[in-house]
């Protein structure tokens, strides 16, 4: 009897070796798995003492230190010390101009701001503001201060510390900058006012949570941290409530990052990773004691750590 084979089958015959050798290889290959992403470079580094206020001068970090009364001048790129200015106790807070580093000074319930040239830390005067200056900033051409104990706000001149205007403020705290208007927290009022720059007059007065004590921009939002475990956001324009976000309990000190609003949260020692876009909680991480105050310098984030006389940097995966 004649077989006749169906078309193809020779071809069947002569692979299977090759299909069996594909199904062994996949049989007995490693599974893949979902890879975390990469995790940030975190640096802890010394500085001398308890530290409380920081600034970046396009190269450098300065390190205020309260205690010691000086100023502490690291590389950015890797902390080494630079230099060290010495000045006076009771030191808070530093901002940059674009040339000098402004240093504010509220000990002995008096209030006084010096300017120090940033390429090698030169006194180049010190001016009177509102006693004990608690926040600063520079608004692209003048130095602000919130006094705590005056309740008002000092707008310096830049260039030579002209005093320019000085504005009752109820409660006055934390100040951000929106690229026209100053926000300020009242504190003890439950409120942030937004204060034209140009003038210092009051343009809104916002209800947010209780006892708000610091406000950041981020380049279309103010944010703004309260007692308790939460930050309000703000339309800048027009001041509208756009959320309310959980994070640990102490919100302080805040700084965008262009993606995100990074918040340190005292009672813990955390620094929180909330998402501009809708508030989300993309990160937390726990540094050391005394987180008090952060800047951002384009790359990474500081962050004070007084309680353990160092300073914290939170960079990129590599």
């Amino acid at each position: 009897m004649r077989t006749t084979q169906r078309p193809g089958s020779n071809l069947i015959i002569s692979c299977l070796p090759l299909i069996l050798a594909l199904a062994l290889s996949g049989f007995f290959a490693s599974p893949t798995f979902a890879q975390d992403p990469p995790k940030p470079i975190i640096q802890t580094l010394p500085v001398g003492g308890p530290s409380s206020g920081l600034t970046f001068d396009g190269e450098n970090i300065w390190v205020v230190l309260p205690i010691e009364g000086s100023v502490n001048k690291l590389r950015d790129s890797d902390g080494v010390l630079l230099d060290i200015v010495y000045l006076d106790v009771g030191l808070t807070v530093a901002t940059f101009d674009g040339a000098n580093i402004w240093v504010a000074n509220g000990s002995n319930n008096t209030g006084n701001v010096t300017k120090l040239r940033a390429s090698d830390g030169e006194i180049l005067g010190t001016f009177r503001v509102g006693r004990v200056p608690n926040y600063i900033l520079f608004d692209g051409a003048n130095i602000w201060t919130s006094n705590l104990v005056d309740r008002t706000l000092t707008k310096l001149r830049a260039s030579d510390g002209t005093l320019l205007g000085t504005f009752a403020i109820p409660d006055a705290r934390g100040i951000a900058f929106d690229g026209e208007n100053i926000w300020v927290a009242n504190d003890y009022q439950n409120t942030v006012t937004k204060v034209l720059a140009s003038d210092g007059s009051i343009l809104d007065v916002v209800r947010v949570g209780n006892y708000p004590t610091n406000v950041a921009f981020d380049g279309v939002n103010i944010w703004v941290g309260a007692s308790g475990n939460k930050v309000t956001k703000l339309l800048a324009r027009n001041g509208r409530f756009e959320g309310q976000f959980i994070v640990d309990d102490g919100p302080g000190a805040m700084v965008s990052d262009g993606s995100n609003i990074w918040v340190t949260c005292s009672k813990h020692d955390t620094l929180a990773k909330l998402r501009i876009r809708d508030g989300s909680v993309a990160a937390v991480y726990h540094l050391h004691k005394g987180v008090f105050n952060i800047i951002f310098d384009g790359s990474s984030v500081w962050t004070t750590n007084s309680g353990a006389d160092k300073v914290t940097k939170i960079s990129p995966p590599r």
